[in-house]
């Protein structure tokens, strides 16, 4: 691999100071590469290298520089490391710790099945690193399956920073800028661009989703259309999606994805003690809290009506239905007259 062209071989800047030992990851916008830093005595390091002039530009350099500063301070055993922002002039990179394991969306597609106590441990240590995040006055803004690795020792660490936001610096998101993956994104934010600690909580429930139902959320659907469609169904997660669930698991996912995120987990420690209860403490609704059940209800409601409709409606077809028979039946003694 040493040999093979990249763009760390064409800018002196990198191929001077990393020797590339495997290619990690290619996208539009960048490339991840197995390196070896030579200024560290050949320790193992992720290299990750915008390739994309169109991907960013001098307000994207700002934030990266200003996010990657933040996230060499952090330190958590659940979070990856920063390590160094270079700037290139024409593009940038970033080195982090390399993690030698596969993310939650590998997984997902090799139809990996986890157990409920894995799913536990997974999202337990997903929210333990989250916590301290937020603790920290920073949010993640991008959390999504191919997000969260999974070392081969078990260790979950919570990677990709590049749209981390430290909520204490001022906002520099450009207005009308959305940051992020249109199907895990909260509803606050796609509205009116706000989003907190609890917009991450909202992504944390919708990840919970699909590796519970083997389905992405709106895999058929680009980024704008995404969002249109979240829009019109007023971010809603049907009832059907749920079916077959654990009463704990669609309680965390209703209340985890509440639209008003004052109706939410209110903070990650809160999400991840309910990761450590049983099913038996859940309601038979799948859902802890009494919007959860009111939104089970609404669903109920756009199908049947509500109760006193309903009774009104059934009342109404035994009716009909008599009526009808009665009148079959009369046609039917007229015939044999």
């Amino acid at each position: 691999m040493g040999g093979d062209t990249t763009i760390i071989s064409t800018r002196p800047a990198l191929a001077n100071r990393f020797r590339v030992l495997d290619t990690l990851g290619e996208g539009a916008g960048s490339s991840v590469y197995l390196v070896s830093d030579l200024e560290e005595k050949g320790k193992q390091v992720a290299l990750k290298v915008l390739v994309n002039d169109e991907a960013f530009d001098e307000h994207t350099l700002e934030r990266f520089r200003d996010e990657m500063r933040v996230c060499r301070e952090l330190s958590h055993p659940n979070i990856i490391q920063a390590y160094d922002f270079i700037d290139l002039g024409d593009t940038i990179a970033f080195s982090m710790e390399y993690v030698k394991g596969c993310d939650l969306g590998s997984m997902f597609y090799e139809k990996k099945e986890f157990t409920s106590k894995e799913i536990d441990w997974i999202f337990s240590q997903l929210l333990s690193a989250l916590e301290e995040l937020h603790k920290q006055k920073i949010v993640h803004r991008d959390l999504k399956l191919e997000n969260i690795l999974i070392r081969e020792d078990g260790v979950v660490k919570l990677s990709d920073l590049g749209l981390m936001k430290d909520l204490n610096t001022r906002g520099m998101t450009r207005a009308g800028v959305l940051l992020g993956t249109a199907q895990y994104m909260p509803p606050e934010y796609i509205r009116s661009s706000k989003y907190d600690g609890r917009g991450d909580l909202y992504s944390v429930g919708i990840m919970l989703l699909e590796i519970l139902t083997g389905k992405r959320r709106l895999a058929d659907k680009p980024g704008m259309e995404a969002i249109e469609h979240l829009i019109k169904t007023k971010f809603e997660i049907p009832q059907l999606a749920l079916t077959g669930l654990s009463k704990k698991y669609v309680s965390i996912i209703r209340q985890a994805t509440q639209p008003d995120p004052k109706k939410r987990y209110q903070s990650a420690e809160e999400m991840k003690a309910d990761f450590a209860k049983s099913d038996d403490d859940f309601s038979d609704f799948g859902g802890a809290s009494v919007d959860s059940h009111l939104s089970v209800q609404g669903v109920s409601t756009k199908v049947f009506g509500n109760s006193r409709e309903s009774e009104t409606s059934v009342l109404g077809i035994a009716i009909r239905v008599m009526t009808a028979a009665f009148i079959l039946l009369v046609a039917g003694a007229l015939v044999y007259l």
